[in-house]
C-alpha cells in the first residue's frame, strides 16, 4: 500500500500528469498519421492549455481554500488547558539537506510546525508527540525526522522528558498506528493535532479512524484565504495547485482504501459528514 500511495502521489503532481498527457498526444500522432492525427494534436493542445491556465489563473488558491478553511484556527494559549498533549506530524524538515548541512536541521516550507512545537514547550506543560521518519523511496537516511527535531529542541534548552518520539512511520496513514504502538496512552484523552492547514482534513480522518481523539491545530496556510483574486502569480499558483491536487486526491484515495470514514472529515465529527 505504501508503494501504491507513492505512485498515486506521483501521478497527482500536475507536472507529471501533464507531461504524460503531452507524451500521450505525441504517441497518438505517431500511430495515427492520417486523418485521426488531429486527436493527438488536441490532447497536446489541452495539455498546453492546462499549463497556461495553472500559471495565470488562481486555480490553486481556489482549490486550497476549502481544505484550509475546513477547520477553524486554534488559539493555543487560551484553549490548551483542555488538551492532554500535542501531536505534531512530520514534513517540516528536509532530511537529506539536514544530513548534508553543518546545522542539525534544515526546515522547508512547513516550518510553522516547528514553531508550534516551540510554542507548546515554552507556553504550556503539555507533552509533545513528534511523529515521522523518512518517507523517501531512495537515499533514505538512518535518523528519522522526529528524532532529529527532538534532538534539536533539546539543544535549544527544552525539557527532553516532555518530548515523545516516533520515527518509524513514513506517511500520514502510518502516523497514528505507529504512535499507538509506541505510546498506548494516546487511546485515551484529547490531543492537539498539528499539521499544515491544507493537509488537516486527511490527517484528522486518519487519526479519528485509529481511535485517537484529536483537536485540529492548523498551521502553514498557503492560499489567499478569501482575499481578492490575483491573476498571473505563475509558479506560486502552480505550487498551490500541486498541493491541492495531492490533498483532494489523497482524501478520495484514503476513503476508498478504508483509511478514513468520510471523504471530507468535518469539525463536528458527526455521522452525517
Amino acid at each position: 500500500m505504501y508503494m501504491l500511495s507513492k505512485v498515486v502521489h506521483w501521478l497527482l503532481d500536475p507536472v507529471h500528469f501533464l507531461l504524460l498527457l503531452f507524451v500521450l498526444g505525441a504517441l497518438i500522432r505517431l500511430l495515427n498519421r492520417g486523418i485521426h492525427a488531429w486527436s493527438g494534436k488536441l490532447v497536446q493542445f489541452l495539455a498546453l492549455g492546462a499549463v497556461l491556465a495553472l500559471f495565470f489563473l488562481p486555480l490553486g488558491s481556489r482549490l486550497l481554500e476549502p481544505l484550509e478553511n475546513r477547520f477553524p484556527a486554534y488559539r493555543f494559549q487560551s484553549e490548551a488547558g483542555r488538551l492532554d498533549g500535542v501531536i505534531i506530524l512530520g514534513g517540516a524538515v528536509d532530511l537529506r539537506a539536514s544530513m548534508d548541512s553543518a546545522a542539525l536541521i534544515q526546515v522547508g516550507s512547513a516550518s510553522d510546525r516547528i514553531l508550534t512545537a516551540i510554542e507548546v514547550l515554552a507556553q504550556s506543560n503539555l507533552d509533545l508527540y513528534l511523529t515521522g521518519g523518512d518517507g523517501a523511496l531512495t537515499r533514505r537516511v538512518e535518523v528519522g525526522e522526529a528524532a532529529l527535531v527532538a534532538e534539536w529542541l533539546g539543544q535549544q534548552g527544552f525539557d527532553s522528558g516532555r518530548i515523545r518520539v516516533e520515527s518509524q512511520s513514513r506517511n500520514t496513514a502510518e502516523h497514528p498506528q505507529a504512535l499507538l504502538e509506541e505510546f498506548p496512552e494516546l487511546q485515551t484523552g484529547l490531543y492537539g493535532l498539528v499539521t499544515s492547514a491544507f493537509h488537516m482534513p486527511r490527517a484528522v480522518g486518519v487519526f479519528r479512524k485509529s481511535g485517537i481523539a484529536v483537536v485540529p491545530i492548523p498551521v502553514d496556510y498557503r492560499s489567499d484565504r478569501g482575499r481578492a483574486i490575483v491573476f498571473g502569480q505563475g509558479i506560486v499558483e502552480w505550487e498551490r495547485f500541486a498541493l491541492a491536487a495531492r490533498e483532494w486526491g489523497g482524501l478520495f484515495f484514503y476513503f476508498a482504501l478504508g483509511r478514513t470514514d468520510h471523504v471530507f472529515p468535518s469539525p463536528t465529527h458527526s455521522r452525517s459528514e
